[in-house]
């Protein structure tokens, strides 16, 4: 592109023509000023979608962090598990003979123990119940939307909305249709999840109420009832036929 400048001034010493006319070219490069401008724009939109990227990941990976945590609690919670049912398979109490498992138990088949004897079995075992589970809701939420398949949904929405904000130029509303509709599909699944669970607790809990609350026993040379938690290792327990 050129632009012609038209000045009159005085032409040099000795020329005959008076007022003569100069004309300066000024030359533009009009093509390689509006290249660089755009690239200018497509790096700054660049970086402005990685900043969006990074503040997006570094949301995210607190829940990643605690879905390990969790991991990592419930393998140790398998492995105590695990010793405790090889502890219980290292038992040989039904090898023994009658008198050997009083000897052991330090209990009399006729005078059963005495009250002096429960007491310190009852502090040093507790309760004979099984201890309440705890109630870590949290833990539960975080297990049932991001357990079994839901991963990979998550995984799937993040992906679909990353492509709509702010990856989209234009944004696309059909990408953002799809990410509702995933994240649908995951509240759906924790909430069916979170049903099966409390309906297996309530089945527990039937079975719990069909155990009998007391039981016969030997203590102290007679015959006592006595409630089912109160039992301790050693006692003598008559079973009705």
């Amino acid at each position: 592109m050129e632009i012609q400048v038209a000045d009159k001034r005085s032409p040099p010493s000795g020329a005959d023509n008076q007022g003569l006319q100069f004309e300066r070219k000024l030359t533009v490069e009009y093509r390689t000023l509006s290249i660089q401008l755009s690239r200018h724009d497509q790096n700054q939109r660049a970086r402005n979608s990685e900043s969006k990227l990074k503040s997006f990941i570094y949301r995210v990976l607190p829940i990643r962090r605690a879905y390990d945590q969790r991991k990592a609690d419930d393998s140790k919670q398998e492995a105590k598990i695990e010793q405790t049912a090889d502890e219980l398979s290292a038992l040989k109490f039904h090898l023994d003979t009658v008198e050997e498992t009083l000897t052991k138990f330090g209990a009399s088949p006729v005078q059963g123990l005495e009250n002096e004897a429960v007491k310190r079995r009852r502090e040093r075992d507790g309760p004979n119940a099984l201890s309440a589970p705890p109630n870590r809701i949290f833990f539960k939420i975080f297990d049932w939307l991001f357990s079994g398949f839901c991963p990979l949904l998550w995984i799937a929405a993040i992906f679909v909305w990353i492509s709509w904000k702010p990856l989209g130029d234009p944004a696309n509303p059909q990408y953002l249709a799809l990410g509702i509709a995933i994240l649908i599909v995951i509240v759906l699944q924790a909430g069916f999840s979170a049903w099966q669970e409390w309906t297996t607790s309530r089945v527990m809990a039937s079975i719990t109420n069909m155990l009998p609350t007391e039981t016969l026993v030997t203590r102290n040379g007679n015959k006592t009832k006595i409630v089912a938690s109160e039992l301790v290792q050693g006692d003598i327990v008559h079973v009705r036929g």
